[in-house]
Formats: C-alpha cells, structure tokens, sequence
C-alpha cells in the first residue's frame, strides 16, 4: 500500500508539472492548490457512494470503540 500510495502521489503530481511543461503561463503551484480541491471531492464521492456500505445511509462511520 505504501509503494502504491508513492505511485499514486507521483501520478497526481505529475499533472501540475505537465501543465508547466505544456503551457507557458501556467504556475504550478496554483494548479497543484486547485488540484487539491479535485482531489478532496473525487475522494468524497469514493467514500460516500462506492466505497459506502450498501443499505446503510450513505455517510461513512467508524464501528463503536
């Protein structure tokens, strides 16, 4: 999981830094912030539709402790 998380993290830091590459006014650290944003909601979506427990409601929750 490690190692995946590592490629994973590359992958995604790897489109701020093709976006610099290709276009010449493009700043990196204003699209690495948006991109933050994207990936907080592609997140969100994963937690609370396909990730979620089905017939339960759609809200992720830790068993009791």
């Amino acid at each position: 999981m490690l190692v995946l998380g590592a490629l994973g993290g590359m992958a995604y830091a790897a489109i701020p830094a093709l976006l610099k590459t290709r276009f010449v006014g493009a700043n990196e650290i204003l699209t690495s912030l948006m991109l933050v944003y994207v990936a907080q909601l592609g997140l969100d979506w994963l937690a609370r539709g396909s990730l979620a427990r089905s017939g339960r409601p759609q809200f992720p929750r830790q068993p009791p402790f």
